[in-house]
């Protein structure tokens, strides 16, 4: 009869990587790879990223509401139209 009230946790997760069997002076090389990788990154990003951003902002925000939009645009030309 098992007369133990305490309560039975299961055994914690056990990680097992490679980054365990390399050595530590492969650190200075992947330290540099990734330097390398981040300069890429921003290279390819350049001045025009913000610029690309802001329009798939407004893609997302406006590609549902494609109809609405046109209705929109057709409303405002038509209102300028009007005034001038």
């Amino acid at each position: 009869m098992n007369t133990d009230i305490s309560p039975r946790l299961p055994p914690p997760p056990l990680w097992s990587t490679s980054a365990f069997a390399q050595d530590h002076c492969a650190d200075d090389n992947v330290a540099s790879a990734l330097g390398a990788h981040l300069n890429s990154c921003r290279s390819v990003n350049g001045r025009w990223f913000a610029v690309r951003c802001g329009v798939d902002a407004v893609h997302q925000f406006l590609a549902p509401r494609l109809v609405t939009t046109l209705v929109v645009i057709a409303l405002l030309v038509g209102i300028a139209l009007s005034v001038a």
